[in-house]
């Protein structure tokens, strides 16, 4: 656990550290490091739409923000910020996958556990709950969604989707009123 907690930490600094000049120093070791304590960490990565977001992330910025000062494929865009791009999302990957790492090394009542040795009943006791609630919210979130999508259109579809966002809200809310509140583990 300690191993785990001290990677982590390294590898948050190491990503805070990142420009586009020391990325080839720091990036593989990170990525290899990350490869050989935790592999599930990288599925994450491959998921569809997290890619279609770094793609539209990558190109779409230096298009449309900076001074146009290089051109490929007939396309001018701007190469300071194609480069501050790329160090951001080289940093969020990195943090992505030191997390993924981590959540994946250490189970919640660890986590739980560490926060009271600090001294932060509270914040662990929140933290586990929220941990085996945030999966319902999901499913609320996930189900509200999927009725909204099937539900006939009008005219004005700003009305509809504020009627689906109190609704969601008050879903959730229905939710919370009903958690069950003496499954909570009381500090010691």
């Amino acid at each position: 656990m300690k191993l785990t907690i001290s990677l982590f930490i390294t590898f948050i600094g190491l990503a805070l550290t990142i420009n586009f000049i020391n990325q080839w120093y720091i990036i593989p070791p990170i990525l290899i490091i990350i490869f050989i304590v935790e592999r599930q960490a990288f599925l994450i990565l491959f998921r569809w739409k997290f890619l279609v977001f770094l793609a539209i992330l990558l190109f779409g910025t230096p298009v449309f923000l900076g001074k146009k000062d290089a051109i490929l494929c007939g396309i001018s865009y701007s190469q300071e910020y194609f480069e501050m791009t790329i160090v951001m999302l080289q940093r969020s990957i990195i943090i992505l996958l030191s997390i993924k790492m981590f959540t994946n090394r250490i189970s919640i009542n660890q986590i739980s556990n560490g926060l009271k040795n600090l001294k932060l009943y509270k914040f662990g006791e929140v933290f586990s709950i929220s941990m085996r609630v945030l999966p319902e919210i999901r499913l609320i979130i996930l189900k509200s969604i999927e009725e909204f999508r099937q539900k006939p259109r009008k005219s004005n579809i700003f009305s509809e989707l504020f009627g689906w966002v109190v609704n969601l809200m008050s879903q959730i809310l229905n939710y919370a009123n009903q958690y069950n509140s003496s499954d909570i583990e009381q500090p010691q």
